[in-house]
């Protein structure tokens, strides 16, 4: 599945989770300009337990 093999490249550390700081780094990486505020916005709205990670059932639910 796609959306896994983007979570796994975004998951630097292979915790299979992703913290703001490896989600931050994915899309300057990729060169997609967002405000910090706007890349909270997102992280915690993917963060649906507010456990300050994403996990794969998150991530995966924002790619359906």
């Amino acid at each position: 599945m796609a959306s896994e093999l983007i979570f796994n490249i975004i998951d630097k550390d292979n915790s299979n989770s992703i913290d703001f700081e490896e989600f931050k780094k994915f899309f300057v990486n990729q060169g997609i300009q967002f405000d910090l505020k706007e890349l909270h916005t997102m992280f915690e709205d993917m963060d649906e337990d507010k456990s300050g990670t994403i996990d794969m059932e998150e991530f995966n639910k924002k790619f359906k």
